[in-house]
C-alpha cells in the first residue's frame, strides 16, 4: 500500500472507531453512580482536591492502590466536580483510544513475517475488523460503563503503548526513545492496575515468537528493553501491599484454598468463552459462583482449559503464530484467575477486556483464511466486509441494550438477581436501590432475602435499621444498627452505621421526654431520615 493510501486507511480506521464506538455507548453516558463508584467516587473526599498530592495518590483505604486511577479520578472532579456525564466521556474517551492503539498494533503484527503469508496487503483491513468486533462486543460494557473499571481501560491503554512501542525498538537502528517510551507506558500501567505484570513477559514472549526466534537471541539482542520492563515489578509490591486484596490473599488458607480458586477457575473462564462467544447472561455480579472442592466437580472445563494450556505451551515451543493468543490470554488472566484467591471477586466479566482483543484477532485471520476459497480477490473482500459489518452491528445492538441497564440502580440490580437470584450481594444492593426510590416493601422484601442467604450481612441489619427509624421504631432501629456494627466493622464505617445509632438514641431520649414528638416529628429530621435512605443507592 502506497504512502498515501496508508495514510487514508489510518484516518478513515480512526473514524469508524470513533463513530461506532460513540454510536455504540450514547446511551451509557448518563447512566448514574452505580455499587463501588459510591466508594471510590462519591463518598472519597480525597479525589476532591489535587493537594496534598501525597494524599490524593496515596492508599484510598479501601479497593488496591491504583495511584493512576485517583489522579485521573481527582482530574475528573476538578473538571465536572459529581456531574456523572464527565466521567463516563473519559471512559469512553479512553476506550476509543485504546481501539485505536489496537488498530495500530495488530496492523504492525500482521505485517510481520510469521503472518504475512496470510494476510497479504489485507494486515490494516484485518486489523480494523478486529477492533471493530472487540469495541461493539456487549461483555465490554462493565470495563465502559461502569465508571469505578477505568482502572482496566487505564491498564489496556498504556499496555498497548507499550506492545507498539516495543515492537518500535526491535527495528533495525530504532532510537532509543522507542525504549524509554515502553518504560514509561509500563510504569503508568502499573500504577494503573496489577495485570500490567503480565506486559513485561507478553513483550518477551512476543519478541522470542515474532522477532528473534529464541529466548537467547530475544535476550542477547533486547537485553535492555527487557531488563528495564522487569525492573517495572519493582512497583507492584508496595501497591498491593496497601490494598485489601492482599489481606484476602493472606487470609486465603482459611478461606479458599489456591487449589481450590484454581479449580474453581476453569469453569469461569470457559464461562467467559462462552459469554463471548454467545452474550445472552451478562451480569454485573458473581457472588454466589459455585467454588469447586474437587477435581471430579469441574473435570470437564479443568481438561478443556489444560488442553488450550497444553496447545499454547506447544505452539510456542514450535514458534506457531497461532499461540500468541494463548500466550496473550493466559498472561492477562493469570493474575486473577489462577491459584492467588480473589475472595470477593471469583468471577468479573471484566477481566476479558483484553484478552478479548486476540481472540478478536484470531477470528478475523481465521475468517479471512476460510474466505480464501474465493477465487475473486475483490469477492473476498466485499464478503468479508459484509460479515465484519453484519457482526458489529448485532454485537452493538446488543451493547447498547446491555447499557441500557445501567441506566438506573434498579435496573442493573434487577437484571442481575434475576439471573443469579441466589447472589445475596445483589439481593443486598436490589434492596438497597429500592430503599433509596422509597418502595419500602419491595426493599424490604429483598433485604430479607438477603440474610436468608447471608446471615452475617451486617450491611443488611444496616438497612433495616434505617427502615425502623422511618417506622417509628427506634428501639428495634438501635439493635440492629449494634448487630450491623458487631457483624461487620469495616463497611459500617462506610454506610455511617455509627452514626445512624447515634441519631436513633438522641431521638429514642427525645421520646423519652416528649411522648407527643411523633405527632409533629419535626422537618429537619424528616429531611435527614430521607437524606440516610437516599445515601444507600448502590
Amino acid at each position: 500500500m502506497a504512502l498515501g493510501g496508508k495514510l487514508n486507511f489510518n484516518r478513515l480506521a480512526a473514524l469508524l472507531i470513533g463513530a461506532v464506538g460513540i454510536a455504540i455507548y450514547a446511551n451509557s453516558l448518563l447512566a448514574p453512580f452505580l455499587f463501588d463508584d459510591m466508594i471510590y467516587l462519591v463518598n472519597n473526599e480525597r479525589i476532591q482536591s489535587l493537594w496534598p498530592i501525597w494524599e490524593t495518590l496515596g492508599p484510598q483505604g479501601y479497593g488496591n492502590w491504583r495511584p493512576m486511577l485517583s489522579l485521573s479520578f481527582a482530574l475528573n472532579y476538578q473538571l465536572h466536580g459529581g456531574r456523572v456525564l464527565g466521567y463516563h466521556i473519559v471512559n469512553l474517551g479512553l476506550f476509543l483510544l485504546t481501539g485505536w492503539l489496537l488498530f495500530r498494533f495488530l496492523t504492525l503484527l500482521f505485517q510481520q513475517p510469521a503472518f504475512r503469508e496470510r494476510t497479504g496487503s489485507a494486515a490494516g483491513g484485518l486489523a480494523l475488523a478486529a477492533v471493530l468486533v472487540w469495541l461493539s462486543h456487549p461483555i465490554q460494557t462493565e470495563a465502559v460503563t461502569y465508571i469505578t473499571q477505568r482502572s482496566g481501560l487505564l491498564m489496556g491503554f498504556f499496555f498497548l503503548i507499550a506492545l507498539i512501542e516495543s515492537f518500535r525498538s526491535f527495528e533495525p537502528g530504532a532510537p532509543a526513545r522507542h525504549q524509554w517510551f515502553a518504560w514509561a507506558a509500563c510504569v503508568a500501567g502499573m500504577l494503573s492496575r496489577e495485570e500490567m505484570a503480565a506486559a513485561p513477559l507478553i513483550i518477551l514472549a512476543f519478541d522470542r515468537l515474532f522477532i528473534s526466534g529464541t529466548f537467547r537471541r530475544a535476550w542477547r539482542n533486547h537485553r535492555r528493553l527487557h531488563l528495564g520492563l522487569l525492573a517495572c515489578w519493582g512497583i507492584l509490591p508496595p501497591l498491593l501491599a496497601f490494598g485489601p486484596k492482599i489481606l484476602e490473599i493472606q487470609m486465603f488458607p482459611r478461606l479458599l484454598s489456591p487449589w481450590n480458586y484454581l479449580l474453581t477457575q476453569s469453569g469461569v473462564l470457559l464461562h467467559y468463552l462462552r459469554l463471548i462467544l454467545w452474550p445472552d447472561r451478562l451480569t454485573l455480579d458473581y457472588l454466589d459462583w459455585p467454588i469447586a472442592q474437587h477435581l471430579s466437580e469441574v473435570w470437564l472445563p479443568a481438561t478443556a482449559i489444560l488442553a488450550l494450556l497444553i496447545g499454547t505451551a506447544w505452539g510456542f515451543w514450535k514458534r506457531r503464530a497461532e499461540s500468541a493468543v494463548g500466550v496473550w490470554c493466559f498472561f492477562l488472566l493469570a493474575p486473577t484467575s489462577s491459584f492467588l484467591p480473589i475472595i470477593s471477586e471469583v468471577a468479573a466479566e471484566r477481566r476479558v477486556y483484553l484478552p478479548l482483543a486476540a481472540l478478536s484477532a484470531a477470528a478475523a485471520l481465521a475468517v479471512w483464511r476460510l474466505l480464501g476459497r474465493l477465487k475473486s480477490e475483490w469477492t473476498r473482500q466485499l464478503v468479508g466486509m459484509g460479515l465484519t459489518a453484519a457482526i458489529v452491528l448485532g454485537l452493538g445492538i446488543a451493547t447498547v441494550r446491555r447499557n441500557e441497564t445501567y441506566q438506573t440502580s434498579i435496573a442493573i440490580w434487577e437484571d442481575t438477581a434475576r439471573k443469579r437470584p441466589n447472589n445475596s450481594r445483589a439481593q443486598l444492593n436490589l434492596g438497597q436501590a429500592y430503599l433509596a426510590a422509597g418502595r419500602w416493601e419491595e426493599g424490604y422484601a429483598h433485604t430479607i432475602r438477603t440474610l436468608e442467604l447471608d446471615p452475617r450481612a451486617g450491611a443488611a441489619y444496616n438497612n433495616l435499621g434505617l427502615l425502623a427509624m422511618f417506622q417509628h421504631d427506634f428501639d428495634r432501629a438501635i439493635e440492629l444498627f449494634q448487630i450491623a456494627l458487631a457483624l461487620d466493622p469495616g463497611y459500617a464505617v462506610y454506610w455511617k452505621t455509627a452514626e445512624h445509632l447515634e441519631t436513633a438514641r438522641e431521638i429514642r431520649e427525645k421520646l423519652a421526654e416528649d411522648p407527643t414528638l411523633l405527632d409533629h416529628f419535626p422537618e429537619p429530621l424528616i429531611r435527614e431520615l430521607n437524606e440516610m435512605l437516599k445515601e444507600l443507592a448502590p
